[in-house]
């Protein structure tokens, strides 16, 4: 089958590692770059037009049996429709639910199928005009996504017992004040121009991390801290980290959603807490006991490659959409 994939056409990112899936499984792709460079100051109307005309001249020249696009809020409506009046089979991928539900429903109905992180969303997709609605949960690349055998220098520098990738925000910033006492190491953006100095966690925050750096942080910290970037605002819909640091073979405490249950088993192969208490003795009660923080990882890895790769999720996706 000939694919054409719509994503940001960068190295680890949800889009590229769909791409390497779907060829391992035999099928020619090609990506079309939604990250269109444009100059400085350029309107977003502009960058939009550009993606639009783009895509269409991809379609047209590659000529694939499906299209399938990762997000995608910079796709009009009119442009999909186009597609599949073309004949092409047309899917999104949609990653950023539920927080962003109310951008993503407006566009869901244009698609041929719609997959998005969210279960909980399925029903109001459904009620937007999507029938063809699903929930496809992340999932890791085992040749990214594992333990890193790493040197005395990345020890050093990315060590800690605790770690946290993500990008700032008041929530993450309140539960992480909670466990700034242990060793901690918090990445992402936000966070050095956020945390001030009278923050227990002022000296503990670093810059964001390569995509590609996140296998030697998870191998060089005893526990993942994974925080929803809705916490607080919602209780369903996973994210990509809780499937990435499984693959890593690292314990992972994350907050709790509705689904994770489903996806991997608590206490055994993930910790899951519900608020600040919570985590602030999961916490204490895992780093006293560093023989279960290891086996947590073990078993969250191998439930990880068993249950949750991009070549599982592609299979899951052409099944679902006749390819």
């Amino acid at each position: 089958m000939r694919i054409l994939i719509a994503c940001p056409d960068e190295q680890f990112t949800l889009g590229n590692f769909c791409r390497r899936a779907l060829e391992a499984l035999g099928h020619k792709t090609l990506t079309f770059d939604l990250k269109q460079k444009e100059n400085t100051g350029a309107l977003l109307s502009s960058r939009k037009r550009r993606v639009n005309a783009g895509l269409l001249e991809a379609v047209s020249e590659f000529r694939p049996d499906f299209l399938f696009v990762t997000n995608g809020l910079e796709i009009m409506p009119e442009t999909i429709g186009a597609v599949r009046k073309s004949g092409v089979v047309a899917a999104n991928w949609f990653p950023d639910d539920p927080y962003a539900f109310e951008e993503s429903k407006k566009i869901a109905p244009s698609y041929d199928f719609y997959f998005t992180n969210d279960s909980a969303l399925i029903p109001a997709y459904r009620e937007a005009g999507q029938r063809n609605a699903y929930f496809l949960p992340f999932c890791c690349e085992p040749q990214v996504h594992k333990r890193i055998q790493l040197t005395q220098e990345e020890k050093g520098k990315y060590g800690a017992e605790i770690s946290f990738i993500g990008q700032w925000n008041k929530a993450r910033q309140k539960l992480l004040e909670r466990v700034a006492t242990f060793d901690l190491k918090v990445y992402g953006p936000g966070w050095i121009k956020r945390v001030k100095k009278d923050s227990p966690l002022y000296g503990k925050v670093f810059e964001s991390v390569h995509l590609g750096e996140l296998p030697k942080v998870c191998s060089a910290s005893a526990i993942i801290l994974n925080i929803h970037l809705w916490f607080s605002g919602f209780t369903h819909g996973v994210n990509m980290r809780l499937f990435e640091a499984a693959g890593c073979a690292v314990c992972q405490i994350c907050d709790f959603q509705q689904q994770i249950p489903e996806l991997f088993l608590p206490e055994k192969e993930v910790v899951i807490f519900r608020n600040e208490s919570e985590l602030t003795q999961t916490v204490k009660r895992l780093l006293a006991d560093r023989e279960k923080v290891s086996e947590i990882g073990a078993e969250a890895q191998e439930r990880a490659y068993r249950d949750h790769t991009y070549e599982i999720r592609m299979r899951e996706v052409l099944d679902i959409c006749g390819g």
